[in-house]
């Protein structure tokens, strides 16, 4: 059973003015206290940290509560137009390519994460300088079934 006020205490759980209950957690994956939601019955909950590298655990958590089936990782394909995306506008919003590309290279690791061979592929990924480079490095990883 979840002991509501030592949850309180640790700032996992919030109580709203008009006394409704969000969680707040660090969860990373989509069934990731779902014991804890189901006891508490929250109005919602917040996802920090687990969104870093992994935009689909918004669509992950939301199958899991509807289904109880756990979607695994998206397919190298999908992660890697969410890449290419992700420094496309990391390069418009740090105005330069060198920053925008530099910048990138710490959410490529968080990406990749968990993946075949992700070491290497983030070793190859920080040697990249330019848009153009991270793009073909990622069509020759699709190539080659990474």
């Amino acid at each position: 059973m979840v002991d509501l006020r030592k949850k309180l205490r640790s700032g996992m759980i919030a109580v709203t003015p008009a006394g409704s209950y969000l969680v707040l957690t660090d969860c990373e994956t989509a069934n990731y206290g779902s014991q804890d939601f189901c006891i508490i019955g929250p109005d919602g909950f917040m996802i920090g940290r687990g969104a870093q590298g992994n935009p689909w655990i918004f669509h992950q958590i939301l199958h899991y509560f509807e289904t109880g089936e756990i979607i695994g990782k998206p397919p190298m394909d999908e992660l890697v137009a969410m890449m290419l995306r992700h420094a496309k506008m990391q390069i418009a919003f740090k105005g330069e390519e060198y920053y925008g590309i530099r910048e990138f290279r710490k959410h490529a690791a968080w990406y990749t994460s968990g993946y075949h061979n992700s070491a290497r592929l983030r070793g190859m990924i920080n040697e990249v300088n330019t848009y153009q480079e991270l793009e073909d490095l990622m069509e020759r990883v699709l190539l080659q079934h990474f």
